[in-house]
């Protein structure tokens, strides 16, 4: 049952004040602007003081039930902080309590026809997976030759791509032992890579989340060149320590590799990190290194896959001389990746991005859905399938994907935020998608999509200076970026839509091309 809020009351904590009548937030006196949610949010942590508030309460008072993104918690709950000017790393209001929720902690007084009733504890828990969950972070890498700086990222990425193609086990990865440790996850892998010469020191170990108990842990010394045996290695004592049962296409998966040649994985490796920096220097360094992983081993599926999402990327931020060039190239290699290994998720995902962008929407969502066939427990997929149906005019489903990939991989990459807020944006829950690219912007400066998407959402909501200063700050970005352009890279199937997205950028001052 939702929470409903108490009387009309004035609280005041540490210079500022709340009052819950006029729906004003004061700081020294002064009347400060506040996103409704965010007050609403903030006056839920105040009234509570002292007692903790768990993040599914929040989600029923402030967002009355509805499905919202934990990303969105986040970002109202670091709005609040700013607020009051407090901090993730100060918490000296508003503190996070590890794998439970928030309480506010400042001293607060009242003033005001009583004190509220407290708010009816909220009915509301999370299940438990009945699936054993775990959180691979990245593992730290000690020293040793720079030219082997990607070893410790590209060891634990292997580990979890090789974990999710394991169904009995939830994988997250990424992100630190803090944040793991405010998750609902039931174990927690770490470790650590010194390379010296030809060979490699890794120290890993397994705890469990809630206790910090130790289930196993080992050093390995071994060649360079061992990684793929070293990755199995560790695989198996996980699955081991996890007591879960495999089929025998389970291990058979298990033992496929993609590459047996050393410096080609490491080319990849470095691939993948170029290319996640979503910059057209990223991109063609990103490029630069796939092709030389496929020159070494031309049977390197995965490979494949990526050089095709360097020019599917190029083409759709304009970054290639001729898109449809590009197109062409990202489907040739979507081609090949499947000839290798039709079996992997990832190829399928591209397949139906290319597809997205061709406006073949119903190939495109059939290809998506295959991705998710093969690969439930990879969050990727649903974003991407999720991206397609936002793009086909079904937002409601698409959001919805977003959400659950974020639950799946809750340290995601920021273009997920993007990603989600258009789906926002056409279900008009305009300040949530405002809110989730500014957060893009705070973890990606350098991106250029949350500008222009940022000066269309402000100019649709009548605040025309910051739509005409978004859309300057990515054109500085991107030079080339034209509505032109634009139309490639936003594939709506309702060119009705398409046309009113283009009409607020060429108001907020974006050329034609």
């Amino acid at each position: 049952m939702r929470a409903i809020f108490g009387g009309t009351m004035r609280y005041r904590f540490a210079g500022f004040e709340l009052d819950t009548e006029r729906m004003e937030f004061r700081a020294e006196g002064e009347v400060q602007a506040l996103e409704p949610q965010v007050f609403d949010l903030l006056r839920h942590l105040v009234e509570n003081a002292e007692r903790l508030v768990s993040r599914d309460e929040l989600i029923e008072v402030v967002w009355n039930g509805r499905i919202v993104s934990d990303a969105t918690v986040s970002a109202r709950i670091n709005a609040a902080r700013r607020a009051v000017g407090d901090s993730g790393d100060r918490q000296a209001l508003i503190k996070t309590v590890p794998r439970r929720g928030f309480r506010f902690v400042g001293e607060v007084s009242q003033a005001g026809a009583g004190r509220p009733d407290r708010p009816a504890t909220v009915d509301r828990t999370t299940p438990i997976p009945d699936k054993p969950s775990i959180t691979v972070l990245p593992f730290r890498y000690l020293g040793g030759a720079e030219a082997h700086a990607y070893f410790a990222d590209g060891l634990s990425q292997g580990i979890v791509t090789t974990l999710s193609k394991i169904g009995e086990i939830i994988v997250v990865s990424g992100g630190d032992m803090p944040a793991a440790e405010e998750l609902d996850i039931g174990y927690i892998l770490e470790g650590s890579a010194q390379v010296s010469g030809a060979r490699v020191r890794v120290a890993t170990g397994l705890v469990e989340a809630a206790t910090r108990r130790s289930l196993w842990a080992e050093q390995y010394d071994r060649e360079l060149t061992d990684i793929f045996a070293l990755q199995d290695d560790i695989t198996r004592e996980i699955v081991t320590a996890l007591q879960v049962s495999l089929t025998e296409g389970q291990q058979a998966r298990l033992r496929r590799r993609q590459t047996s040649d050393f410096a080609a994985w490491e080319n990849y490796v470095r691939g993948i990190s170029d290319l996640r920096r979503f910059t057209r220097e990223g991109n063609a360094e990103a490029r630069e290194q796939l092709e030389q992983a496929i020159a070494r081993d031309e049977d390197f599926a995965a490979a494949w896959t990526y050089l095709g999402w360097t020019y599917m990327l190029g083409a759709r931020a304009g970054w290639d001389t001729s898109p449809e060039a590009s197109f062409a190239e990202a489907t040739r290699c979507v081609e090949k990746s499947l000839a290798l290994d039709a079996s992997d998720s990832e190829p399928h995902a591209l397949l139906g991005c290319v597809q997205m962008h061709q406006r073949e929407h119903d190939a495109a969502i059939a290809s998506g859905e295959k991705a998710v066939e093969l690969g439930p427990n990879i969050a990727e997929s649903y974003v991407l399938l999720g991206q397609t149906l936002n793009y086909s005019g079904r937002p409601e489903e698409g959001a919805a994907l977003l959400e659950k990939a974020m639950r799946l991989s809750p340290f995601y990459p920021d273009n997920w935020l993007g990603i989600l807020a258009n789906g926002y944006r056409q279900l008009g829950r305009t300040e949530e998608a405002i809110e989730l690219d500014r957060e893009r912007l705070r973890r990606n400066p350098d991106n250029f999509f949350s500008d222009f998407r940022l000066a269309a959402l402000y100019m649709e909501t009548g605040q025309e200076e910051l739509a005409r200063r978004h859309a300057s700050e990515a054109l500085k970005k991107n030079p080339g970026l034209t509505l032109k352009q634009i139309r490639i890279s936003e594939p709506y199937r309702d060119e009705k839509l398409l046309a009113t997205y283009l009409d607020l950028l060429r108001a907020a001052g974006l050329p034609e091309g």
